[in-house]
């Protein structure tokens, strides 16, 4: 449960620090995506994108 919860964090946080790439890409931000502002500071936190890219890692990782 640990193992999941720390992959979880961890994808979250290297999403959150490729979204201005992903969006010079033309890859915006998903459904789930989430963006706070917190006074002068902007959060963002990509849960729609870490489980969309995230199934479809597994699904090839599974037919491979």
């Amino acid at each position: 449960m640990l193992k999941w919860l720390l992959t979880f964090v961890l994808a979250c946080a290297l999403f959150s620090a490729a979204i201005p790439l992903l969006k010079r890409l033309g890859i915006g931000s998903m459904p789930g995506d989430f963006r706070l502002r917190i006074r002068k500071a902007e959060v963002l936190v990509p849960i729609g994108s870490v489980l969309f890219f995230g199934f479809w890692f597994w699904l090839i990782g599974r037919l491979v």
